[in-house]
């Protein structure tokens, strides 16, 4: 079965997509880093991965960009609470640099479930 991973170093922001997308019928695994995220690309079956922009070491850009390179058919959604840094919006930039779609925080539970149903396999549906 197919699952959606959730990397951001918020473990609020973590539970609380997990508890959204998991009442919803997705199945969800958490990871820390960016890093954590390309591996589980790698070893399992992700259909999604939904990235937080700013975290240590290697930021949701970087996830993004060596996600889309390793595993192209993989969706990346990307969220932010940062929104704009004077004239750089990084939901835009992740537009631009092959997200699938982006999000900002902070969100409801409907819209987080109705930014992934495009690209989730729900385990109800499947």
């Amino acid at each position: 079965m197919s699952m959606i991973v959730v990397v951001d170093d918020d473990v609020l922001t973590q539970q609380t997509c997990k508890y959204c997308l998991e009442a919803a019928g997705y199945k969800v695994v958490l990871v820390d880093s960016g890093a954590e995220a390309v591996r589980a690309v790698l070893d399992d079956d992700v259909s999604t991965v939904l990235v937080d922009v700013f975290m240590p070491e290697m930021d949701g850009l970087e996830t993004l960009l060596s996600i889309k390179r390793k595993s192209p058919s993989t969706s990346v959604i990307v969220m932010t609470g940062g929104g704009a840094r004077g004239r750089l919006d990084f939901l835009d930039t992740a537009r631009s640099f092959g997200a699938d779609d982006v999000i900002r925080k902070p969100f409801s539970a409907q819209q987080l479930v109705s930014i992934v149903k495009p690209f989730g396999k729900n385990m109800w549906r499947l």
